[in-house]
């Protein structure tokens, strides 16, 4: 039973990452059209270390979940996105 939930787990969360990174190719076409040349080596860093710093905290996310309890963690989750939103308001 915990062998057949772990390869529909697995499954589920390949169809996720084959659906969220779809558009990254187009993504990148995009943005390099547009940027010069001599800048085109540091986007494409800086694209790497967002890629990569995705993949940390999910695997972050992950750990917290398992320490903290799911709904700590969405509180925890909700508060932060409420205090990022905030100074839209006074926008």
């Amino acid at each position: 039973m915990d062998f057949a939930w772990a390869v529909c787990a697995a499954m589920l969360f390949m169809c996720y990452k084959a659906f969220n990174l779809s558009d990254t190719g187009v993504y990148k076409s995009i943005t390099m059209d547009f940027t010069p040349n001599q800048h085109r080596g540091k986007l494409n860093v800086i694209q790497s270390i967002i890629e990569g710093c995705k993949n940390l905290f999910t695997m972050l996310g992950g750990l917290l979940a398992e320490h903290l309890g799911i709904f700590n963690l969405f509180i925890i989750v909700a508060i932060l996105n409420f205090l990022t939103l905030t100074p839209l308001i006074y926008i």
